[in-house]
């Protein structure tokens, strides 16, 4: 027996020498009885990765490895194009995970990265539709900025004044773990900090990973056994269990946009399989959704910053492209960067394999026949690193093989580039997490210099994430020149092509986003861009795709020539839900029957004696009152306060008869303010930017001020032509109402040419038509009340399609000569007794509302005239 073992041990030694010493294209594993192939595969173990892309490179992309006899450890080694194709999308159905998978990776119990058949397809709609809603969305993009601003940010600048040697990998797993966290259990676990707390999560989490990853190369009996006594690794993932079940569950969560709170309230209607009161499955949703959201995108983050000091090349390139292109609005214009981070992908693909199951027997496209629960294994890391695939220069890092001749991205096919899996089961955060990439990218890019401790030691640690063993351990440097470069650059920039990037499954609302807070005058710019008509594409599935116009002939087309085909429509009716009943929101025949009553009462008699009477008594008795009082007090006032009080009274006592006198000098609490901002708004809106413009162009106020002394005439408000003047070219720069919402009843075409769906969304942008300059000329943006005057000295009239203060058509305000009657005695009034100042250093922009009102109002000092 002693001679037999020798004998044995002295061939394993042979055949090991013989395999390194043997050509690397001919690395083929001896078949032992009994024992397979695994002798010959145990010395690979801590390099598995770069020996079956060695294997598979010499067995024309597929091997068939042999385990021990009765181990149940036989499986397919694949990096064939086309066998993943078959297993992944056109034969998919045969392919579930199967049941060995299921034991191996029990720790992710019934979470979507587990799962297979019903469940399977209960997850996967479910997640598509949370990942595609709007709060979702806006709560992916908030927890990425603030955890960049308040999180890394602030630990890089730390690192670099300190010069502290940092781990990034470590780093990127907290960032992506704090992000995560929050996006799918509503938690801020706030690992990422100067202090760098202890993350039980993370190393919990690492343990599951490597011993699942050996659970692929041991019988089963044996990790079973070791489970049920508590030793090795399996006992390490036993109680790392506990620790995430704690994390999961833990802290006041603020949120409710995030994914538990989603499942926890998931409609089991639609999704019959999913148990939102079961605390396992819960738990087992979110587990997964928080380690693929954390170790996938901090892997691969980690490679590429590897990759990128050991090519300063690379580095240059990426920065220069940052330098002339970068647009936060829009970071598909860096072709390079996602050039480079597809690259590392390929090279370093944060999941090495996939492991697959036929449910029935089948033949692969290269020939091999599989059994019926077999074991596949594609070898996801040797796929990107094939010559026979990826040309002769299959291992160089090089970003140009992504881009086309014409400087665009190339596509590469989902078998071919694995990255982000493939078919049915491809991986539905794609986009959010190459987003995340590119924004953590952009930033230490473009603010740091980053080098690679000396020396250190780089390889893959054996598991189902491709982490590396050791960390990344970088010294900082903060990159000061390059940032205030950049930032001038931004300053400079054009603003003539600020088109939306369309998104596979985001659509366009990633760049829509960041506009949010200027979003009129985004629009402005858009359809500048756009020759007045923009088609805007929402998430998928989210309903909130929009064709936005401010072209005069689409208009007129819509008010007024087709106006039967364009009610408000059902998406209105929801949306202003607050307005029940009434005529804002009506249609059809409530509207006539309401258009006709409100026509007949604004012309009766006595409504009108009633409206002359409320605003003189008004005026008299509260706002002039009021004013004299702050002139004589020297108080600072909100003069969109002052108007929006003022009109609310006299609005009151004209519609309810009532008198809330909420002018008064005490400015008692007004409840309706805070409720609802409506019939009342329009009129105030136009009169706080009218004395913020008159306060911008005192040459305007001068030569008002003369025509009252020369021209006014109580019962004749029709002579001030240049006040009236002033206030029409008011309300074509800034609106009392910015947009309109119109949905067609049945399809149509638009005289632009754009076909229109019935029930399809269609907003006018009033506050854009205002200010397009191939509607009102050169100086479209300028204040400037002589465009309203012609060469007679008359008011000019513009159509109003062109001019859409009072809407147009059949919906045109009834309202019209009473507003513009009040808003002229209001002004006449303070501009004949008074003088302001707005306070300097106010910030004075629009409020993103169906009213366009000030943000912070309108403060201003005001002085009584001698």
């Amino acid at each position: 027996l002693l001679e037999v073992f020798a004998a044995f041990l002295f061939f394993l030694v042979f055949k090991h020498f013989f395999l390194h010493k043997k050509s690397p294209r001919q690395p083929i594993l001896k078949s032992w009885p009994v024992l397979g192939m695994l002798p010959g595969m145990l010395p690979h173990i801590p390099r598995i990765f770069e020996w079956t892309f060695e294997v598979l490179e010499a067995t024309n992309l597929t091997f068939f490895f042999k385990g021990p006899w009765l181990s149940g450890t036989d499986m397919l080694f694949t990096a064939d194009p086309r066998n993943i194709h078959h297993i992944l999308s056109l034969n998919f159905g045969n392919y579930p995970k199967g049941p060995e998978f299921k034991k191996i990776f029990d720790v992710l119990g019934d979470g979507i990265l587990s799962v297979d058949l019903e469940l399977w397809e209960d997850l996967r709609k479910s997640n598509h539709a949370m990942f595609h809603h709007p709060d979702f969305l806006e709560l992916s993009v908030s927890s990425n900025t603030s955890k960049l601003k308040e999180g890394l940010v602030p630990f890089l600048d730390n690192a670099a004044h300190e010069k502290i040697v940092i781990d990034l990998q470590d780093v990127f797993k907290r960032f992506m773990f704090d992000t995560s966290s929050i996006l799918m259990t509503g938690y801020d676990p706030m690992s990422l900090s100067i202090e760098m707390p202890e993350v039980e999560f993370g190393e919990a989490a690492e343990t599951g990973e490597e011993a699942i990853y050996y659970r692929h190369f041991k019988p089963v009996i044996l990790w079973r056994l070791q489970n049920w006594l508590g030793i090795g690794l399996e006992r390490k993932m036993r109680s790392s269990l506990v620790t995430v079940n704690q994390e999961i569950s833990r802290g006041e969560r603020k949120q409710s946009a995030d994914a538990l709170t989603y499942y926890m309230n998931v409609d089991t209607t639609k999704y019959r399989l999913l148990k939102p009161s079961n605390d396992t499955f819960i738990r087992d949703v979110a587990f997964s959704l928080v380690l693929s959201g954390r170790d996938t995108t901090s892997s691969a983050l980690t490679w590429f910053f590897w990759l990128l000091s050991m090519h300063p090349q690379v580095l240059s390139k990426i920065r220069k492209e940052i330098n002339t292109k970068y647009d936060p609005t829009d970071l598909e214009k860096l072709v390079y960067l996602h050039a480079a981070l597809s690259e590392t992908m390929r090279l370093y693909p944060p999941l090495p394999f996939n492991h697959k199951s036929p449910a029935k027997p089948d033949v692969l496209p290269s020939g091999h026949k599989v059994e019926a629960n077999s074991k596949i294994v594609i070898c996801i890391y040797a796929l990107g690193r094939m010559r026979s695939i990826w040309g002769e220069d299959a291992l160089d890092f090089k970003p140009e093989r992504w881009i086309s001749k014409g400087g665009e991205l190339k596509h590469e096919p989902s078998y071919k580039f694995m990255a982000f899996n493939a078919g049915p089961r491809a991986c539905l955060g794609k986009h959010l997490a190459l987003l995340q990439m590119k924004i953590v990218a952009v930033e230490i890019i473009q603010n740091y210099d980053f080098k690679v401790t000396e020396g250190h030691k780089i390889e893959a640690v054996p598991s189902i994430v491709l982490r590396m063993k050791h960390g990344l351990p970088e010294v900082f440097v903060a990159f000061i020149s390059f940032l205030v470069f950049n930032c001038s650059f931004l300053l400079k920039k054009s603003q003539s092509q600020p088109i939306l990037k369309n998104w596979p499954f985001f659509g366009m609302l990633p760049g829509m986003l960041a506009h949010i807070p200027r979003i009129f005058d985004f629009s402005v710019e858009v359809l500048e861009a756009t020759n007045l008509i923009f088609s805007f594409k929402g998430p998928w599935l989210s309903g909130t795709d929009m064709l936005f116009t401010a072209d005069p002939w689409n208009i007129h087309h819509i008010l007024s020539l087709n106006f039967g085909n364009y009610p408000k429509g059902p998406e209105a009716k929801k949306i202003f839900n607050a307005l029940g009943d009434g005529i804002l929101s009506a249609d059809m025949e409530l509207w006539e029957n309401l258009r006709k009553s409100n026509h007949a009462i604004f012309h009766h008699p006595d409504f009108l004696k009633l409206s002359v009477s409320s605003n003189t008594i008004k005026l008299k008795e509260s706002l002039i009152l009021f004013l004299d009082n702050a002139a004589h007090e020297k108080i600072i006032i909100d003069l969109q306060d002052v108007f929006k009080r003022f009109m609310f009274d006299t609005s009151s006592i004209l519609m309810t008869g009532y008198d809330p006198m909420s002018l008064s000098i005490e400015m008692p609490e007004v409840l309706f303010d805070e409720a609802v901002e409506t019939g009342r708004d329009t009129t105030s809106s136009v009169l706080t930017w009218f004395f913020w413009l008159l306060s911008k162009h005192p040459q305007v106020l001068t030569k008002i001020r003369k025509e009252i002394n020369t021209q006014y005439d109580p019962t004749d408000l029709e002579k001030l032509v240049y006040l009236h003047a002033a206030l029409s070219e008011t309300m074509r720069l800034y609106p009392p109402l910015p947009f309109n919402h119109k949905s067609p009843a049945k399809p149509d075409v638009l005289p632009s040419g754009h076909k229109v769906e019935a029930n399809s969304k269609i907003v006018i942008c009033i506050y854009a038509l205002g200010r397009m300059r191939s509607i009102w000329g050169e100086d479209a943006l300028d204040f400037k009340p002589e465009r309203w005057i012609s060469d007679s000295g008359n008011l000019r009239h513009e159509p109003t399609y062109k001019f859409m203060a009072f809407n147009a058509g059949p919906r045109a305000c009834l309202g019209k000569n009473l507003a513009l009657m009040q808003m002229k005695i209001v002004a006449v009034e303070i501009i004949q007794k008074y003088d302001f100042e707005v306070t300097k250093g106010d910030k004075i922009k629009p409020v993103p509302s169906v009213i366009l009102r000030m943000k912070h109002g309108l403060s201003v000092k005001v002085t009584k005239k001698i």
